[in-house]
């Protein structure tokens, strides 16, 4: 069986992502599509994509014409690659982000192949939709465990962002409820099954204007049902169970800090000072 691999943010799907798509299908029996995550996006372009990594991927999906579809590594973009092992890795005409790294290793691992364009004058995402700011509405969990906070270690690259401390969760999908958002951000990140014990009464904001887009909170206390603690390697460095005072001493992300002063006298209902 010859495997094909093919990269892409596949933000807004049009005729020329159709087209490179069938193109790289007719070139073996299995093609595998890999979606850019959302922080690779914006550490490249200098901006947000308008779906989420989660959303592209399921309208990828609907095309049919992937046989296997999944996100990209944050860290090391090779690693999908040494996993899928592809015989075949098919370039769009304009694409140039690690291609260097693709034809350094083509000779002994893969072929490379460079599929031409669909009306590239007409059919570009920055023609169809130039680039503007965004809102996005997070879900993030205070998860709460033998009176301990459970945080996270960013993995992140940009640098500002990395290695900092956080809570777990993550943004709405288009169609989804925000508890329903939050169980399912808090199981992928974590391992863990989680229920709402409490909102907290404050919705938090900040504006990004580096990366064109600005964050609306909202915060929830949870305890864990069942799961055993096991975090993404793609999003977190490592984890840890901290009272309220470490927590605090960690290097938080800008608003986490604030979430934890402002809401102490709710938070050591749940969780050690």
């Amino acid at each position: 069986m010859k495997k094909v691999m093919a990269f892409g943010t596949f933000d807004i799907l049009h005729p020329g992502h159709l087209f490179f798509l069938q193109e790289a299908k007719k070139l073996g029996d299995h093609l595998t599509v890999i979606v850019a995550r959302d922080e690779t996006v914006s550490a490249l372009k200098g901006r947000w994509p308008r779906h989420s990594e989660q959303e592209r991927k399921r309208r990828l999906a609907k095309l049919k014409i992937a046989d296997r579809i999944r996100l990209g590594n944050n860290d090391d973009k090779m690693q999908v690659v040494s996993e899928e092992k592809p015989d075949i890795i098919a370039l769009g005409y304009d694409q140039k982000f690690f291609v260097a790294s693709l034809r350094r290793l083509a000779n002994k691992r893969w072929q490379i192949r460079r599929l031409p364009g669909f009306h590239p004058e007409l059919f570009t995402t920055s023609q169809l939709a130039p680039p503007e700011p965004r809102q996005m509405l997070v879900a993030v969990a205070m998860v709460a465990n033998h009176r301990r906070l459970l945080m996270l270690q960013r993995r992140d690259p940009r640098p500002q962002f990395n290695g900092k401390w956080e809570f777990p969760g993550g943004g709405v999908e288009i169609g989804e409820g925000i508890e329903e958002c939050l169980g399912r951000e808090t199981k992928e990140e974590t391992g863990l099954t989680v229920k709402i014990a409490e909102r907290l009464p404050k919705i938090y904001s900040r504006w990004e204007k580096k990366y064109g887009y600005q964050v609306f909170v909202v915060l929830f206390i949870c305890t864990v049902v069942k799961g055993k603690l096991a975090t993404l390697d793609a999003e977190s460095h490592r984890a840890r169970w901290c009272t309220l005072r470490q927590a605090l001493r960690l290097p938080l992300l800008p608003l986490n800090h604030p979430m934890l002063k402002e809401n102490k006298k709710i938070l050591t209902n749940y969780i050690d000072w």
